[in-house]
């Protein structure tokens, strides 16, 4: 899952402007609907694939990914931080963990 929302995160860092496009359309409950729409499935198929080749854990969802896409586009529009270590904080999250239990 990083490449892809470390390429969004490049490309809203480049035009701050971008990231706040990103934040109000995946926020988007009127107007925009459609286009959160489109963007959740792109997600939903990312996350469909990271699954399958165990990259991320099964708990993970596309309600997830719009969090932490959301989340970057607030760091980087606002500046409130290393937006590349806030992607790896909050993928981390989503990688799964084998304890050998």
């Amino acid at each position: 899952m990083q490449p892809p929302v470390r390429h969004m995160g490049e490309v809203s860092a480049d035009d701050r402007g971008m990231s706040e496009v990103v934040e109000k359309a995946m926020g988007a409950r009127g107007q925009g609907r459609e286009t959160r729409e489109a963007l959740l499935a792109v997600a939903g198929g990312l996350v469909d694939r990271a699954r399958a080749h165990g990259a991320i854990g099964e708990d993970v969802t596309t309600g997830d990914v719009n969090m932490v896409i959301c989340g970057l586009a607030a760091v980087i529009r606002n500046g409130a931080g290393d937006w590349r270590r806030y992607i790896e904080v909050a993928l981390d999250g989503s990688v799964p963990v084998d304890f050998g239990l």
